[in-house]
């Protein structure tokens, strides 16, 4: 998936099969192609560069190409590879016999000599990029072909790049994809639009504004936060010590042999910022607390603040609640000609007395990208119940994706499925009963009512 809106992709790193060791000795180039995605490799021996692809362009992926440089392309056959992204699966290539046309003399970029600015070629990549890729047309009744001309005929060959950002940021506000956004050349985020944080962030303005004691919306944002964590910790058992397991992860003991373990983020628990190192942090925190859980009546995990991350640190940490292998969902992403087959999502146990009991799950709107996928993974293996308010909806990874004047660009390709082949996408996980997170009269008389609902079904089941 993807992370949340705060990351990219993540990469571990592989070692090449011994039987082609001669022809990386010789260090002789390989191309390769993936099944989707719009990527063309070329491994040179010494390091990987990636292009970015579409039926009509071809540039070098800086960002790319240095993340991925020293990275290792695993072959299966002959003809055919996989590349760790840090997703639930890995990209499939296919071997090319030379490299494309179209990237024997890719598109100059900002840096580049003889580089300038193009606005109508910015645009026409832009477009073109969405409309291989973007996965939900049908959903939000898209159609690329007769959108085209009205968009197109805002740009021209004098349109400045302040302007070509003013028509792209017009149409990402159109489209809505909480995955889609732009970055400029020092990857700060210009242009997002998501309909679901922006109703959140209208809620949080309206009750600062019946309020009197934060003279900023960004103080009442910190209040409502701080505020919403001190109420919940009244309900810990005060005989137990709070466990801080990392700055984004807290576990807890409730009364009745409860247990409660906050995760805010699915990642960056790791100095190495990678979907390997993270998922090994998680493995070491589980481990710290699993002889609590294991003891414990009900685990309540909360999620109302985690805005995503990775899915394989998601999976990570839905593998301490299941004993054996487990199906949890499928995803599939676009192609040029229509969608790649559904593949299942395989989920292992990570020890060997996992907790198989009962779980609830407290959920916001503000829940996103991977920890909605968690949500699926959870509800595949049962005995849960999901309470709070339906989920942001954005599960897909994030494609990324670079222009030639430096800006970068992501959207959502892929789409989810939990076990009963729903999609989540733009209307969130649904709950089963709802709780307003940071409702004002809640947080002024110092209680969390989905934390007590919790408990409550916990110790009735």
């Amino acid at each position: 998936m993807k992370i949340s809106v705060r990351t990219m992709f993540a990469l571990s790193i592989l070692v090449p099969m011994t039987v082609f060791a001669n022809e990386r000795h010789e260090k002789k180039e390989i191309h390769w192609e993936s099944n989707g995605y719009g990527f063309v490799l070329k491994d040179d021996g010494d390091k990987i560069t990636f292009y970015d692809v579409t039926k009509k362009h071809c540039l070098i992926n800086k960002r790319k190409s240095e993340f991925y440089s020293q990275h290792k392309i695993e072959r299966t056959n002959e003809s055919q590879a996989l590349f760790e992204i840090g997703a639930v699966h890995k990209l499939k290539l296919n071997k090319l016999d030379r490299l494309p046309e179209l990237c024997v003399n890719p598109i100059k970029r900002q840096g580049d000599k003889g580089y300038k600015f193009n606005a109508v070629q910015v645009f026409d990549i832009f477009w073109q990029t969405f409309d291989e890729h973007f996965a939900f047309n049908p959903l939000i009744k898209w159609d690329w072909r007769s959108e085209y001309s009205q968009w197109k005929a805002k740009v021209h060959s004098n349109t400045t790049e302040a302007e070509l950002l003013a028509i792209l940021d017009e149409f990402l506000f159109k489209l809505d994809d909480g995955h889609a956004s732009i970055e400029d050349q020092d990857d700060d985020r210009i242009s997002y639009h998501n309909s679901r944080d922006l109703a959140f962030s209208q809620r949080a303005e309206s009750d600062f504004k019946n309020q009197t004691e934060h003279k900023s919306l960004r103080d009442y944002h910190d209040y409502q936060l701080s505020k919403s964590i001190e109420n919940t910790a009244k309900y810990f058992d005060s005989t137990y010590k709070i466990r801080k397991l990392s700055w984004n992860v807290l576990f807890a003991q409730l009364p009745r042999k409860l247990s409660y373990l906050r995760i805010d983020d699915m990642y960056d628990f790791s100095k190495d910022e990678t979907a390997d190192s993270d998922v090994e942090s998680v493995n070491k925190m589980m481990n710290r607390i699993m002889p609590e859980i294991s003891n414990s009546k009900g685990v309540i995990i909360d999620l109302r603040w985690n805005g995503g991350g990775e899915d394989l640190v998601s999976k990570q940490f839905l593998s301490y609640f299941i004993g054996k292998q487990l199906n949890s969902g499928s995803k599939k992403y676009k192609r040029l000609n229509g969608f790649s087959k559904p593949k299942n999502i395989i989920i292992e146990p990570n020890v060997q007395n996992p907790f198989l009991g009962n779980v609830v799950v407290l959920t916001s709107q503000l829940t996103s990208s991977a920890a909605e996928a968690f949500l699926i993974y959870m509800k595949a293996r049962g005995n849960v119940t999901f309470i709070g308010e339906n989920t942001n909806g954005i599960l897909s990874d994030m494609l990324v994706k670079e222009l030639p004047n430096g800006w970068s660009l992501t959207l959502s390709n892929e789409q989810y499925f939990d076990i009963e082949g729903n999609i989540f996408e733009f209307v969130g996980f649904p709950v089963s009963k709802h709780f307003e997170y940071f409702n004002a009269q809640d947080l002024e008389k110092g209680i969390d009512p989905a934390l007590e609902e919790a408990m409550k079904i916990l110790t009735k089941l």
